[in-house]
């Protein structure tokens, strides 16, 4: 999978110019940012913020020791209690959650009242409970990967920014090496069993935690205080997270698999989208870090009685194209509440959007932005927010 395929479906690109105006290349990946690592200087703890610390818990130090230990067997079955006792990227007891959210369930929270909320889907409005929506089975759960895959991804973001690339390993590592030791194991099926459960919790519980560090600032959001977008630690560690946010949808995911010609050389995009997702995320964060002096991030507040919805795509970029073109310039929107909302804007061509009050209209072209861009559910506070979308769901 090349870095235009993921400019096209992902995020977007900015290609230079005979004139060198547009010296830059945008990609989900930072793909040809080449950034020196100096550039991210005081911001790589916010970008990295939850992300390092986590990934490499005792359970996969162990698991790393055991492939490459002779004993395999009594190191195995070591890995497999740490496994069944719960160990995990936050070190806490793991439950094994089979419905996994594709969207921050907690952030929908805010357009739901008592846990409810309403979605139109398929033409039809109904209220169900906030942790039935933008959820699949087993959603996250990791795949064994080749050596052709490992050697895939490494190629993919052999560019990234030097700061950026022990993350990347640390994901193949988080991701990756669970998978082989239950293929090691697959002789002893209680083992195989245990490890498994981790393989299926283990980047959900990733997503939590990021989620639950995030909180804070997502609080001063709907505070309308946006000081901690001028931090640039606290800033990183937003501009990653709403990256994420972007690319971590069943949206996101089933549009690149369309448009993917399938295995090359027995690379296999499928198995190796957790890589791929959560590394794309730290550069494209990285990279939106870097241009913050350039990208203001403007406060939207509401109050046309017209409120904001939020779809299973919560991101939208604000400039892309019809289907089939290649987007050039990239400003997400983010509603963060039916009355607040955040766009970070794009630093050569601005949006327009001012810090403050939007209109009926405005307020109207950003919920079709949301509706066009959802995969299958579009939410709201109330029903009546819905029912003129159901015409054109």
């Amino acid at each position: 999978m090349g870095a235009t395929l993921i400019d096209r479906y992902v995020l977007g690109a900015r290609h230079s110019t005979s004139d060198g105006t547009s010296a830059r290349r945008w990609n989900s990946a930072a793909v040809s940012w080449r950034v020196p690592s100096a550039v991210w200087a005081g911001g790589e703890k916010g970008v990295l913020a939850g992300v390092g610390a986590v990934l490499m818990p005792p359970t996969l130090v162990l698991i790393k020791s055991v492939i490459k230990s002779k004993s395999r067997r009594q190191g195995g079955q070591r890995c497999a209690q740490l496994c069944r006792a719960g160990l995990s990227a936050n070190e806490g007891p793991m439950t094994v959650t089979r419905r996994q959210h594709h969207v921050w369930r907690s952030y929908l929270e805010a357009w739901a009242t008592n846990k409810k909320i309403f979605c139109l889907q398929d033409g039809k409005i109904f209220n169900p409970n906030v942790a039935g929506v933008a959820v699949q089975r087993d959603f996250y759960k990791l795949h064994t990967l080749t050596d052709a895959d490992v050697k895939g991804i490494r190629l993919f973001f052999k560019d990234s920014p030097p700061v950026a690339k022990p993350v990347i390993e640390n994901f193949i590592a988080m991701f990756d090496l669970a998978g082989r030791l239950k293929e090691l194991l697959a002789s002893n099926p209680a083992t195989a069993s245990d490890i498994d459960k981790y393989m299926t919790m283990a980047e959900e519980e990733f997503h939590a935690q990021l989620e639950g560090n995030i909180k804070p600032i997502f609080d001063a959001i709907r505070r309308k205080d946006l000081s901690f977008y001028s931090d640039p630690d606290l800033c990183g560690q937003f501009t990653h997270f709403l990256s994420l946010q972007h690319l971590r949808t069943k949206g996101m995911r089933e549009r690149l698999f369309a448009n993917e010609p399938g295995q090359a050389r027995g690379f296999s995009p499928e198995r190796c989208w957790n890589i791929i997702c959560h590394s794309a995320a730290v550069n494209a964060g990285g990279s939106l870090l870097v241009e913050r002096d350039k990208r203001p991030l403007i406060l939207l507040e509401n109050d046309t009685g017209i409120p904001f919805i939020v779809g299973d795509q919560p991101t939208v970029n604000l400039f892309a194209p019809p289907p089939g073109e290649m987007p050039r310039l990239l400003a997400f929107y983010y509603p963060v509440s039916p009355q607040l909302a955040v766009v970070l804007d794009e630093a050569d061509e601005p949006t327009g959007f001012r810090q403050g009050r939007v209109s009926a209209e405005q307020v109207e072209r950003l919920n079709g932005k949301i509706q066009r861009a959802a995969h299958k559910q579009v939410f709201a506070s109330s029903r009546e927010v819905l029912e003129p979308l159901v015409q054109t769901s």
